[in-house]
């Protein structure tokens, strides 16, 4: 709710034949009166201490109705519907982590207490994230996109829970149906910088995206562009320097420009950065298939997990690399080297030995 108007719904994707899961009808109504859907998915309420494994199953089960309702592309919420404690918060990350694997990260978002919101958002483990008021002993982190302040209200004899829009009005992980005529309009771009060179993979996100013939980067079209759905465009960058509007171009006109809609060359000679590693654990023996997601790949020359480096690799963008964990033990740093320099280490750039 925003401005006491509806503007957009919530609705689950989850066990087959739940009673609360999106319909196609719903989609239907609401693509026509321009009413955002968000997606949310909850099965058993200790699915997120799961780990990475029961991560994996729900993301496959939640992207398969997607698929079905014509809405592959859209972004969805995993909820965590209980008040998790601190020593739950790093399995959480690791459910997730598993989410992002098969959805893509740019997609996984986290439903649950501003400590589970705080740390997921700390952490890097979700894009998105809906706070609820439950649990939260009156605070609020900002960065959440969407606070649920109010359950078990009545509304045309329904009873629901009411959530409103905090740090973004116009991204908040729905997708909208806005009417073609109105042009296309951008609300995210994803990663929002890349080589000066060119060549990293985007996700630009919005609306009125069916008919694109062009995406811009400044004065300059992107290289080949994929029209995944009407809210969501895939785009190669071309190459440039400094923050550029990034613009959607359909017959119905081009999109506005603003902040949300910005990307940002980075200094050629920056040294690359590690944003994420899923999954972030692994058998001490090594053959762990891991992925890297941060920038400044493009020219990587080794991958190292503490002091060993990985024999297999494979740089898949600028913003992705694939590797096969060497053997170790313990918990080390994942580090990229590039001609520009090695990667920092961080807590968002380790990964775990198990035995």
């Amino acid at each position: 709710m925003r401005d006491n108007d509806l503007s957009f719904a919530c609705r689950y994707v989850s066990t087959p034949g739940n009673r609360k899961n999106l319909s196609a009808e719903e989609v239907a109504d609401w693509s026509a009166n321009e009413i955002g859907i968000v997606v949310v998915f909850e099965q058993g309420v200790q699915n997120p201490l799961g780990g990475v494994d029961r991560g994996v199953s729900d993301a496959t089960t939640a992207q398969s109705q997607l698929d079905a309702l014509d809405l592959s592309t859209a972004p969805i919420y995993f909820a965590v519907d209980f008040d998790a404690t601190a020593a739950q918060l790093a399995t959480i990350s690791e459910y997730l982590g598993g989410v992002a694997s098969v959805i893509g990260q740019e997609r996984t978002g986290v439903y649950g207490s501003y400590s589970v919101v705080r740390h997921v958002l700390d952490e890097g483990a979700a894009t998105y994230a809906w706070q609820t008021y439950a649990w939260s002993h009156g605070q609020l982190d900002e960065r959440a996109h969407l606070y649920q302040y109010r359950n078990d209200q009545q509304i045309a004899g329904v009873a629901v829970d009411l959530d409103r829009t905090i740090s973004s009005d116009q991204d908040y992980g729905q997708c909208m149906f806005a009417s073609q005529a109105e042009g296309p309009a951008v609300t995210q771009v994803w990663p929002t910088s890349g080589n000066p060179a060119g060549g990293t993979t985007v996700t630009i996100s919005g609306s009125g995206f069916q008919d694109a013939t062009d995406v811009g980067f400044g004065g300059v079209n992107a290289g080949p562009i994929t029209v995944d759905s009407d809210w969501q465009i895939t785009a190669t960058s071309p190459g440039g320097e400094g923050t550029v509007d990034v613009t959607v171009v359909t017959p119905n006109g081009m999109s506005a420009t603003g902040p949300q809609a910005q990307f940002t060359y980075e200094n050629a000679t920056a040294s690359p950065e590690v944003t994420w590693v899923s999954p972030d654990t692994g058998d001490a023996a090594g053959g762990t298939t891991v992925t890297i997601t941060g920038w400044g790949f493009t020219q990587t020359t080794d991958v190292g997990f503490g002091d060993v480096n990985v024999s297999d690799m494979s740089v898949d963008s600028d913003t992705q690399i694939t590797v096969i964990s060497p053997a170790g033990e313990g918990t080390v740093d994942v580090t990229v080297v590039t001609a520009s320099g090695t990667s920092a280490a961080g807590p968002q750039a380790q990964f775990t030995y198990t035995a």
